[in-house]
């Protein structure tokens, strides 16, 4: 027959109360990042990540599309400066 592994109580409560800890900690992290000024709750991408004062005015972007898929899979690449 095969041996028993036992395992204590105890130790599984620990276990137990640090999976909850973690996720609490996680949780409280998520809520932290994501609610914005005056309470209400905006996604990253909402937000700019500079200050006030170096925000540009405009963007000048060009982009150069490959209409032939990257030879390594079957993705169209965009490239640009």
């Amino acid at each position: 027959m095969g041996k028993r592994f036992k395992v204590s109580w105890l130790c599984v409560l620990c276990v137990v109360l640090a999976l909850v800890s973690v996720a609490t900690i996680v949780t409280l992290w998520t809520i932290a990042f994501t609610v914005g000024k005056g309470g209400h709750v905006t996604a990253p991408w909402d937000r700019y990540r500079l200050p006030m004062v170096l925000i540009p005015e405009f963007y000048n972007i060009t982009l150069w599309p490959r209409l032939m898929p990257y030879p390594n899979s079957s993705l169209y690449i965009f490239t640009g400066e």
